[in-house]
């Protein structure tokens, strides 16, 4: 069943991209309250005090300027539960902290297509509900650009 009620960002520096995704997540029932096309854009849209987002869909290259690993990101910002990450080039992620919290974080090798959309959001739908900000793992600090995290490993 479809929970019309899901906060979703979509953050990518192309808005054709963007509004592909959004419409897609139209089609299948969902509606985004946001969308950011910077990185810069996403940090303040997922800052204290807002309310967190259900989902995060995210282009992997958005941090890659400010040498962010934004799968890193999206598991360790307290303000986004699930996330997918996705990218048109292939890239190598470096493995990131895991946090203790059950949500979805998934990444594609290509931009999503419907399909993908509709499998990750069945997932996210039988999933727990987002019922706040998401607890931190122990020891882990908010700040979400831990030193030496970059955006591709050595390939």
């Amino acid at each position: 069943m479809t929970n019309k009620a899901l906060r979703i960002l979509i953050a990518d520096s192309r808005p054709a991209e963007r509004s592909v995704i959004e419409n897609m997540l139209n089609r299948l029932g969902y509606h985004c309250i946001a969308a950011a096309g910077s990185y810069h854009e996403l940090e303040a849209l997922t800052a204290p005090p807002v309310s967190p987002f259900d989902l995060l869909i995210v282009d992997a290259l958005l941090g890659a300027y400010e040498g962010v690993n934004v799968a890193h990101f999206c598991q360790c910002n307290p303000h986004v539960y699930h996330s997918l990450t996705y990218s048109d080039y292939r890239i190598g992620l470096v493995d990131t902290v895991p946090c203790d919290h059950q949500a979805v974080h998934a990444s594609l090798e290509a931009t999503p297509d419907l399909r993908s959309l509709a499998g990750l959001m069945s997932i996210i739908d039988s999933a727990p509900p987002c019922t706040g900000v998401k607890p931190l793992h122990p020891g882990q600090r908010a700040d979400v650009r831990p030193p030496g995290a970059m955006m591709f490993s050595a390939a």
